[in-house]
């Protein structure tokens, strides 16, 4: 599987260790790059669209994977959004959740996500909004985007 450093969301990082929602690790803003000049605070397209749309030329996979097992808290979600602000509330659409997962199933190893990037539009900024239930979590996952998403995973092979 390809990874690029660029395209990590987070890599081996902690979860928030009390009950909350926030931004976890870090953002991208989809202009970079995209011949969008800034000017008096508006932007101004030189070269077409003003944001990317990720996943609209080429697949790409959102691959979010439990590096430390996960000790104590009660669940904790993760969702891929993009906004218009930089506080991933504002504007938000939600691409990808987790759903509430039990911090007992966050065992190292554990893939949380590995979905294709839905095609459509995408607002400005894109990152990864976590949610923690339950005081004292502890445990580290890596979330990132890749062409080439791992497929193959250890499954009991039923022979006698």
């Amino acid at each position: 599987m390809l990874m690029d450093s660029r395209a990590m969301f987070a890599d081996k990082t902690a979860v928030p260790s009390t009950a909350t929602t926030a931004i976890f690790g870090n953002y991208y803003d989809l202009t970079i790059g995209m011949g969008v000049n800034y000017q008096n605070g508006a932007s101004v397209s030189l070269l077409g669209p003003a944001t990317d749309q990720p996943g609209n030329d080429e697949d790409l996979y959102l691959v979010g994977v439990v590096t430390t097992v996960f000790a104590v808290g009660t669940s904790l979600q993760f969702k891929l959004v993009s906004a218009t602000a930089t506080d991933l509330t504002t504007g938000q659409i939600v691409h990808a959740d987790t759903g509430t997962m039990a911090a007992a199933t966050l065992v190292a190893g554990y893939q949380f996500f590995g979905v294709q990037l839905p095609r459509g539009t995408y607002n400005r900024y894109l990152g990864i909004i976590s949610t923690s239930v339950g005081a004292g979590a502890t445990g580290n996952v890596s979330i990132f985007l890749t062409t080439e998403p791992r497929v193959w995973f250890a499954a009991a092979d039923a022979i006698a």
